[in-house]
C-alpha cells in the first residue's frame, strides 16, 4: 500500500468543503418541522421509527448507508469490532485521554466547539458532560453494532451525528459571523482528524499502556473508522486505506492546524475534569492528570495544557498502567494482586460511567460487555 497521496496544502483546501447531502436533509427537516421540533427529533433520533409523521426523505437518509466503495471490507470491520470486544475499557480510556485532546489542539476546529457552547463546562453547566457522553455513545454504538446493516443502530447513530453536524453548520451560518480563516464549521479536514483520533490515536494510546495490537487488529480497528468516516460523509478520495497512510495524513494535518489556543486549552481541561470526576475522590485529580500526560506525546502536551508537574503521579502512573493493563493480557489469571489493580482501574472509569448510564439511560447506554 502506498502512502497518503494528499499534501498538507491539498488537505487544507478541504477546510471549505462540508457535506451538502446531509445539509440538504437537515434544511428540509427544519422546513418540515421548524427548529424546535427538529431539535426534539434529534434528541430522540434512535426512536424515530415510532413517529408515524416522519417524512420519507428523512427515513431513507437514516436507514440506508447507500452505495459502498469496493475497498470497504466487512471482515476487517469485524476484526475492528473484536478489538473493542477485547479491550473496550481500555479503548474508552484512550478515547478520553488521548483521542479527544488530539482533536482539541487543532485550533480552528476547536473554535467550532467553543462557538456552539456544547463542550465547555462552567459551574452548573453540564454541556461538556452531556456532549462527551454523546461522543462515547457514538463510539460504543459504532463498535458494538454492524455499521453496514441498513436500519441498524450503528448506521442510524452515524447518520444522527452527520445530521447534527449539518444542523450545527446551519445554526452557525444563521446566527454568527463566522471568520473565513477558520474554514467552514465541521469541514472535511476537521472530520478527518477526528476520524484519525478515534482510529490511529487509540492504537497509539493502547501501545503506551502496553497493549500492542497485532497487525490485523490494528488494520481492522483503523478500517472500522475509515468506513465510519465514509458513512459520515467524508469524501472517499480523502480517506486513507491503512494505518501507515493514516499516520501520514494525521501528521500533515497537525503540521498545519496544531497549536495552543484558548478554546483548545479549555476543552482539554474540561476533559481532565470529567475524567477526574469519575474517580472516587476529587483529591485524585493529579492521578487523572498524569494519565493524560502519559498517554500523549511530549511535543503535543504543551498545546493541550498538560505541562504542570505532579512528581509522584508522573513517576507512578506509567508504572501502574504498564503493571496492570499490560499484564491483563498475560498474567491476570495467575496473580490476585494484578487482578485487583486491573479491577481497580476499570472500576474507576467504567464504574463512574455506569452510574451516569443508570441516571441517564434515555441518552446514554453502556453495554454489559463493558460493565462486566
Amino acid at each position: 500500500m502506498s502512502g497518503y497521496p494528499l499534501s498538507t496544502q491539498q488537505l487544507d483546501g478541504f477546510r471549505h468543503v462540508t457535506d451538502p447531502s446531509a445539509e440538504a436533509v437537515a434544511d428540509r427537516l427544519f422546513e418540515h418541522y421548524g427548529i424546535e421540533r427538529a431539535n426534539e427529533l434529534f434528541r430522540k433520533i434512535l426512536e424515530y421509527r415510532y413517529h408515524d409523521e416522519i417524512p420519507g426523505f428523512f427515513r431513507d437518509f437514516m436507514e440506508e448507508p447507500g452505495p459502498l466503495p469496493d475497498w470497504i471490507d466487512p471482515d476487517k470491520i469485524r476484526k475492528g469490532r473484536q478489538v473493542f470486544a477485547d479491550y473496550g475499557r481500555e479503548v474508552i480510556l484512550s478515547l478520553l485521554c488521548r483521542s479527544l485532546p488530539m482533536c482539541y489542539i487543532c485550533e480552528n476546529g476547536a473554535h467550532v466547539l467553543e462557538a456552539t457552547a456544547r463542550l465547555i463546562d462552567v459551574p452548573r453547566n453540564p454541556n461538556y458532560t452531556r456532549r462527551l457522553l454523546e461522543t462515547l455513545q457514538f463510539v460504543i454504538n459504532v463498535c458494538d453494532n454492524d455499521i453496514l446493516q441498513p436500519g441498524g443502530k450503528g448506521i442510524i447513530t452515524i447518520r444522527k451525528i452527520r445530521l447534527i453536524h449539518a444542523a450545527i453548520r446551519h445554526y452557525i451560518h444563521q446566527n454568527m459571523l463566522w471568520p473565513r480563516e477558520f474554514g467552514d464549521p465541521i469541514n472535511q479536514e476537521d472530520q478527518l482528524i477526528t476520524m484519525s483520533g478515534f482510529g490511529l490515536e487509540v492504537v497509539k494510546a493502547l501501545a503506551r499502556i502496553g497493549i500492542n495490537l497485532s497487525g490485523e487488529e490494528r488494520e481492522g480497528w483503523c478500517h472500522l473508522w475509515f468506513t465510519t468516516g465514509f458513512l459520515l460523509g467524508i469524501e472517499e478520495k480523502l480517506l486513507p486505506r491503512d494505518y501507515e497512510a493514516c499516520d501520514e495524513m494525521s501528521a500533515r494535518i497537525l503540521a498545519s492546524q496544531a497549536r495552543k489556543s484558548k478554546p483548545g486549552l479549555l476543552l482539554s481541561r474540561s476533559c481532565v475534569d470529567f475524567m477526574s470526576g469519575l474517580l472516587p475522590h476529587q483529591l485524585l485529580y493529579p492521578f487523572s492528570y498524569s494519565v493524560f500526560k502519559h498517554l500523549n506525546d511530549p511535543h503535543h502536551r504543551e498545546a493541550m495544557g498538560f505541562e504542570d508537574k505532579h512528581r509522584f503521579w508522573d513517576w507512578f502512573m506509567p508504572k501502574l498502567l504498564r503493571s496492570t493493563l499490560a499484564i491483563d493480557q498475560k498474567l491476570e489469571k495467575r496473580s490476585i494482586v494484578f487482578k485487583f489493580l486491573i479491577r481497580l482501574m476499570n472500576r474507576m472509569l467504567i464504574g463512574g460511567l455506569s452510574k451516569i448510564a443508570m441516571k441517564n439511560e434515555r441518552f446514554f447506554y453502556l453495554p454489559e460487555s463493558l460493565k462486566s
